[in-house]
Parts: structure tokens; C-alpha cells; sequence
């Protein structure tokens, strides 16, 4: 596996949250606002095994393989030491991801729509005015010899089945959705993880 993972994101501005003048420390709501600025609660400082990220200019993260993977250049390390900092850098990382997503989703409409518009305006003169339509052409064997073109006239129910069609059309879009970025360790716990299967418990589903 290579040192660092290919795996980059931009973080904005870190919301709810202030720079000592002192120390210059960034600290958060429920964090100590007195020097050094450690959590307030104990839930929120468990201990467990640091996460490790690696922070860029303008708001550049990266996620290295390991936790002693090289820091690439203009980057520095930094670690996440309590379950508050883990859970505001995952609500971090949503709200930018989640404003990606947004923002796809509405470029998405707006060429769906744009398609939509050209592609209607020759079937609404066609629903007024009637028009050519090109089918296909058989022989005797049923073969595709060439193409043929008619003269085709929307009938009343022709047309009403045509605006049905076009607004069943029209409620169908692509729809936003969460990131829903997680550190896993954090997220999984016996209640949702998979079941496992081996040797050791002859093969019948368990979790663990």
C-alpha cells in the first residue's frame, strides 16, 4: 500500500469555534476556553489511538495509509485525541461534501432541463401542427430494407397521453443527498456491522 492514500478533500472555515489570543490554540464550543483548552466533558475524552489527518493550505486534508506516513509537502500533521474533535471534523468534512453534492445535483437539472426544453419544443409543434415521422421499411422476410417517412396527427388522447408522459417526466429528478462521511471506528459497533463467517465457529454468522 502506498504511503498516502489518493484520498484529498478542502475543508472551509471551522464553524462554532475561536482562536486564543494567547496561545493561539483554535478551541470549540464545549472545550475550555482557559490555556491549554482541553474538553470540557469526560465522554468527550476517551481514550483511544489518535486519528491522524493531514492538513493543507486552503483547507486542503489528506488521509495518509497510516498514522507515521510522511507528511507531503506543505502539509502538516494533526491529530484527533478526543471523540468531541473526531465528531466536529466529521461534521466539518459533511457540510462541504454535502454543499458538493448540492451544487452537482442543481448543475444536473439545469442540463436535463436545457435538453428537456429543445427536445419538447419540436414535439409540442408536432402535438399542434402534426408532422413526419421516419419508421422503418421490411420486405417480405421481414428484413429492414431502408427507412419511410409518415405523416403523423396528435388525436386529443394522442395528446393528453403525451402531457402525462411529461409530467410523470418532470418529477423525476436527481435528488441531493448526504455524504454521510464517517470514521468508521467511531460509526460501527456490533449493531451494524456485518456478520463474519470461518473455520473457528464452523462457518455459521456471527458478529463480533
Amino acid at each position: 500500500m502506498a504511503d498516502t492514500e489518493d484520498f484529498e478533500i478542502t475543508l472551509g472555515e471551522e464553524p462554532n469555534s475561536a482562536v486564543c489570543e494567547k496561545c493561539g490554540t483554535r478551541y470549540f464550543v464545549g472545550d475550555d476556553y482557559r490555556c491549554p483548552h482541553g474538553p470540557l466533558h469526560f465522554e468527550n475524552a476517551n481514550h483511544f489511538d489518535p486519528v491522524v489527518i493531514h492538513e493543507g493550505p486552503n483547507g486542503r486534508i489528506r488521509f495518509p495509509a497510516h498514522a507515521n506516513a510522511p507528511i507531503p509537502a506543505g502539509f502538516h500533521k494533526k491529530e484527533l485525541t478526543t471523540i468531541g474533535e473526531v465528531r466536529r471534523f466529521q461534521r466539518r468534512v459533511n457540510q462541504i461534501e454535502d454543499s458538493k453534492i448540492r451544487q452537482q445535483i442543481e448543475h444536473e437539472c439545469e442540463v436535463l432541463e436545457t435538453q428537456e426544453s429543445a427536445n419538447r419544443s419540436d414535439l409540442f409543434n408536432m402535438m399542434r401542427n402534426g408532422g413526419f415521422v421516419e419508421y422503418p421499411k421490411f420486405n417480405d422476410r421481414g428484413q429492414v430494407v431502408g427507412m419511410e417517412r409518415r405523416e403523423v396527427h396528435f388525436s386529443e388522447k394522442m395528446k393528453a397521453f403525451a402531457q402525462v408522459a411529461m409530467n410523470r417526466n418532470n418529477s423525476i429528478r436527481p435528488r441531493s443527498q448526504s455524504a454521510n462521511f464517517t470514521i468508521e471506528p467511531f460509526e460501527m459497533d456490533q449493531s451494524n456491522r456485518d456478520a463474519y463467517r470461518d473455520e473457528r465457529d464452523g462457518f455459521r454468522s456471527k458478529r463480533r
